[in-house]
């Protein structure tokens, strides 16, 4: 098989097949290098089955890193440990902390330690960066970008790449300054779990807070569980969860986010949020993609963004909004777009400039059913087109002002307000006489459609 023309052109294509980890060594040994740093990059493109920016890729050509290659060691011992190797200057200490001056890399079988009050500062002008593919371990400790422009790289700013559940762990942490570009691995903080080193399960990240980052990406993960984490000033999309398979993620505050959403979860299966407060930006404030499913949303506050508070779309489907309020948004409260099955519960929908729920191409033989909800102040209440089965329950639309009912729903709105009730079940564009529903109904369509359930 043909080497991609980006890897061929460092000359690495017969390196493929080549493990980026150290000999084996006795335990306590410690070992690290100054080295060329080309054969790093390529360990995490075909590990991390990303593709790398070609200016880095030029940096790299002629570039050294600072490796550890085993052992288990502090900031301050791998900076001893390379002073008596001869390298002074690569790692530098002052009242500050601790400054890289060259790439960091971190091979499987060595550990990284940053301890609390730890302070790393990773030059810009030289090109520092992370990358981990042994572990790198912050408790406590704050990792920042340096000041300095790089002289070939626009817009480079530092970045650290994790590859394995296994190779990063974050508690208490701050991480500010860090990523560029637009590829996943230089967002600022990366961790991929799958490829060459897919085995285990990812340590919870805890308390950190993440400062005028690119964002977050955490891609091909099992069990993946972050809590009380902040998100500030992210200038793109805040936190980016691709192709995670169960866990949880509470206790999220996301604000003021310069990219397309504040929180993406794409291809993302049996995940809990909870507590999770999205707080203004420029683009939208929750998107859900690319099927995900099985999905339970509470205590949810999405508010002030340019665009839809939050959008399920690309068939997203058994997605549970429980307690959830959408509010002050420049577009939809909640979009639905070519999205499957999903039920609102107890949320508020409200004071939106577009509709405070938007169904759209609602994919065949699914459902929609909100219930006990609150809409109010939203430029429409409901507006669908291409439905299939929509169910309101016990909503109140008391204060929902100028509109009620939009789109298909339009035709609907005379006989709604003329039965003054808050029932209403659509199927197609066919207005059915609504059925009971048991006062649990919300859990029961949810424990349905993700197949915990027998009804």
């Amino acid at each position: 098989m043909r080497a991609p023309d980006w890897l061929t052109r460092l000359g690495l294509a017969a390196a493929l097949a080549l493990p980026l980890a150290a000999p084996a060594v006795a335990q306590d040994e410690v070992r690290a290098s100054v080295s060329g740093v080309r054969l790093a990059l390529t360990q995490l493109a075909t590990g991390g089955g990303v593709e790398i920016d070609s200016d880095l890729l030029a940096e790299a050509r002629d570039g050294d890193a600072i490796y550890l290659s085993a052992g288990d060691v502090t900031l301050a011992e791998l900076d001893d440990l390379l002073a008596a190797k001869g390298h002074p200057d690569v790692l530098t200490r002052s009242a500050d902390g601790f400054s890289a001056h060259l790439p960091i890399v971190l091979l499987q079988g060595a550990s990284l330690r940053l301890e609390a009050g730890d302070r790393l500062e990773l030059s810009r002008g030289a090109g520092s960066y992370v990358l981990a593919f042994g572990q790198l371990a912050v408790d406590g400790a704050t990792v920042a970008a340096g000041p300095d422009i790089h002289p070939e790289i626009e817009g480079f700013r530092p970045f650290i790449a994790a590859l394995g559940p296994q190779s990063l762990s974050l508690k208490n942490a701050t991480l500010t300054g860090l990523g560029y570009g637009d590829r996943p691995y230089s967002a600022g903080l990366f961790l991929g779990g799958r490829g060459l080193m897919s085995f285990g399960s990812p340590a919870a990240m805890t308390g950190n807070d993440f400062r005028d980052m690119r964002g977050v990406v955490l891609q091909g993960l099992d069990g993946v569980n972050l809590s009380e984490n902040t998100i500030d000033g992210a200038r793109g999309t805040g936190l980016m969860l691709r192709d995670v398979d169960g866990g949880t993620l509470a206790g999220l505050s996301v604000r003021d986010t310069g990219g397309p959403q504040a929180l993406h979860l794409s291809g993302v299966t049996g995940m809990g949020l909870v507590d999770v407060d999205l707080d203004g930006g420029q683009g939208k404030g929750l998107r859900v993609d690319d099927t995900s499913r099985a999905m339970r949303l509470s205590d949810v506050a999405v508010h002030g963004f340019d665009g839809s508070g939050a959008t399920l779309a690309q068939g997203a489907t058994c997605v549970l909004m429980q307690d959830v309020q959408i509010a002050g948004n420049n577009g939809a409260g909640l979009a639905m777009r070519g999205a499957g099955t999903a039920i609102v519960s107890d949320s508020r929908l409200v004071d939106n400039d577009g509709p405070g729920l938007m169904i759209h191409r609602q994919r065949p033989e699914t459902r929609v059913l909100v219930t006990s909800s609150t809409f109010a102040g939203n430029r429409m209440g409901l507006r669908g087109t291409g439905l299939a089965e929509v169910r309101l329950h016990a909503n109140d639309f008391r204060d929902q002002r100028p509109r009620l009912l939009s789109g298909d729903l339009d035709q609907m709105t005379p006989a709604f307000l003329r039965a003054d009730t808050d029932e209403l079940s659509v199927d197609g564009v066919r207005t059915l006489d609504p059925t009971p529903l048991r006062r649990d109904a919300a859990q029961v369509a949810f424990d349905t459609c993700s197949g915990e359930g027998t009804t």
